[in-house]
């Protein structure tokens, strides 16, 4: 075991953030944090806080620091949890650097600020970094284009190939997150408008497609628009169920409400809570949304 590859010691986390930082390339990593800001600004607060803020996995970690920078602000003194992992993937690939081809370091420098790529790449550093505690050399292949493992595993009895395989959770889902995100973005605030407060479950026939999420709002809006929100209704795509409450101003602790909430839902049900008025963990009468399909039910 490599035990000081382990610890960072909260004096090193800059050095190790700005170390990433120029590894990447200034110019790259502050043009791929303009377009980031650009995306969350053009983007509903809901699409944003719970889809694209997380979908890189650096981002936001890095303009935290830079904030921090800017107002002459010790990084020691106010290290956040994306801070800390941050800096750890940076000492990793720092580490992982000196067992790579140039062509592998310059790949990873590409891919590791792509949006959508930036993950899988991600995994490898740290599949390559479980390998690497346990004592073992490792290899990169050269990056030449062609389909071969990521590297090999150097260990004092024999050798091995690792070639890094990452799947989504979506590709088993029947609503995608990120779907599910810009529905709600769509229709919750709309629905607030209109007076509603208490429970939305959406259950539908088959698999949510992007093309059918404006319809899908629209529908369950015209029976808000008709007075006709409270109880199961049919809709083109399956079937809305109205849980109303009365809107009187109650206070409930949301965080909690999601969580009783989820404790009670399949992996395969999204839900999401909303409230026009939020202070920290209370909400103010609350719009639960839950949506699943109907072959998640049995």
């Amino acid at each position: 075991m490599r035990d000081s590859d382990i610890d960072i010691y909260t004096d090193e986390v800059a050095y190790h953030i700005n170390w990433l930082y120029t590894f990447l390339g200034p110019n790259n990593v502050d043009r791929a944090l303009k377009r980031y800001l650009r995306t969350l600004n053009l983007s509903g607060q809901v699409v944003s806080e719970y889809s694209l803020r997380h979908r890189h996995p650096w981002w936001s970690a890095f303009l935290r620091y830079f904030e921090l920078k800017r107002s002459a602000k010790a990084i020691k003194r106010n290290l956040t949890a994306e801070l800390k992992i941050l800096a750890g993937d940076a000492k990793r690939i720092a580490t992982l650097r000196k067992y790579m081809p140039l062509s592998v370091q310059e790949k990873y420098k590409r891919d590791l600020v792509d949006a959508n790529r930036s993950r899988d790449y991600l995994f490898e550093i740290h599949i390559a970094w479980h390998f690497h505690l346990q004592g073992n050399d490792l290899q990169w292949y050269d990056d030449n284009g062609q389909k071969h493992p990521e590297f090999l595993v150097q260990t004092p009895k024999f050798d091995f190939n690792v070639e890094c395989k990452r799947i989504s959770v979506d590709i088993s889902r029947h609503i995608n997150r990120e779907d599910f995100h810009r529905l709600v973005q769509e229709l919750l605030p709309k629905i607030e408008k209109k007076g509603y407060a208490g429970k939305v479950d959406i259950v539908l026939a088959e698999r949510l497609e992007k093309k059918q999420i404006d319809n899908l709002a629209s529908d369950i809006l015209e029976l808000i628009k008709l007075d006709r929100n409270r109880g199961e209704f049919t809709i083109p795509l399956g079937q809305v169920t109205f849980k109303p409450t009365e809107k009187n101003g109650r206070v409930v602790n949301g965080v909690q409400l999601y969580e009783n909430l989820r404790m009670n839902l399949s992996d395969q049900t999204h839900a999401s809570i909303f409230s026009s008025w939020t202070d920290g963990d209370l909400v103010v009468d609350p719009i639960v949304l839950t949506i699943t399909t109907e072959s998640m039910i049995y």
